[in-house]
């Protein structure tokens, strides 16, 4: 993407950039995900991911964020260090919809499918699934409610 704008205040070039979802990040966000649906999805800081062995490394926390621009993950806490998983992150977990790969960003905001910098863009953007990318098997969601219902009657 080679997409350039000037902030018209002060001459500062803003340039766009693409992020797919490579394998490694699919498997940040397969951990993450599977953690926050068994624990409530209360929000995770970095701490708690570390922890939980959500991150592996330190490139995998600083490439974590990057999720936030496929709208799968996000961060509604006044100091921005806890993150949640969404509607739609909860969906692409349980394979039940596909996102479109790779994704443009500007200012730390993705951008919309028809926003001019797309025009810039070489290659073509694909319809990706979790299978698609891990290709294993992982719990649907009727597997994870009749975990829950065993549990509950345990107790």
């Amino acid at each position: 993407m080679k997409y350039q704008k000037k902030c018209p205040c002060c001459g500062h070039v803003i340039t766009a950039y693409t992020i797919s979802m490579n394998k490694g990040l699919a498997e940040t966000f397969y951990r993450f995900a599977n953690y926050s649906i068994n624990n409530g999805n209360n929000g995770l800081t970095k701490k708690d991911m570390e922890l939980a062995g959500i991150l592996k490394s330190h490139s995998q926390y600083t490439n974590f964020h990057n999720l936030q621009y496929f709208g799968i993950i996000h961060n509604k806490s006044e100091n921005r260090e806890v993150w949640f998983l969404t509607k739609k992150g909860e969906a692409f977990f349980y394979g039940e919809i596909s996102l479109l790969n790779p994704v443009a960003v500007m200012e730390n905001v993705s951008l919309e499918d028809n926003h001019e910098a797309w025009r810039t863009h070489k290659g073509k953007r694909i319809d990706i699934n979790i299978r698609s990318i891990l290709p294993f098997e992982y719990k649907r969601r009727p597997d994870y409610q009749a975990e829950k219902s065993r549990q509950t009657t345990l107790m």
